[in-house]
């Protein structure tokens, strides 16, 4: 893993529960760095790994079909990750008060992100990192 695609957004010392990956942009389990990430300080550290994905409340009125579709595709990605022995945890609403919410309630010890230039993502990481660790993808 190249580091300098590694971007810390709130550093201290690791806690000791789970290591979380913030899905988002990359929806899928093969070919995701941040997913791999996640998995390689978990293995270090020896706590399990758990995904989560976090649909805001306003999305669902974007067009059907387009969320029919990633939500199939979802679907998909928990199998994948149940076959690896990894959690799939999925929320509605607010992302940045979410995840943090799930940071609290599950003791995350460190939470990873993938990279987005969106605006209101960005929003989001920033409102979520005043949680845990908090690591993201560029």
């Amino acid at each position: 893993m190249n580091p300098t695609c590694i971007r810390t957004l709130k550093s201290g010392k690791s806690e000791s529960g789970p290591v979380a990956y913030w899905m988002s942009r990359d929806q899928r389990v093969e070919d995701n760095w941040a997913l791999l990430f996640a998995r390689g300080i978990a293995l270090e550290t020896n706590v399990p790994v758990v995904v989560v994905f976090c649909m805001h409340h306003w999305l669902l009125g974007d067009v059907r079909r387009h969320y029919e579709f990633m939500l199939k595709g979802l679907v998909e990605v928990d199998n994948v990750l149940a076959k690896k022995k990894i959690s799939l945890f999925f929320l509605l609403g607010d992302p940045g008060k979410r995840i943090s919410e799930f940071v609290r309630e599950y003791g995350i010890g460190v939470l990873v992100t993938d990279f987005s230039p969106v605006r209101v993502k960005r929003q989001w990481v920033e409102k979520a990192a005043q949680g845990s660790k908090f690591h993201s993808m560029r």
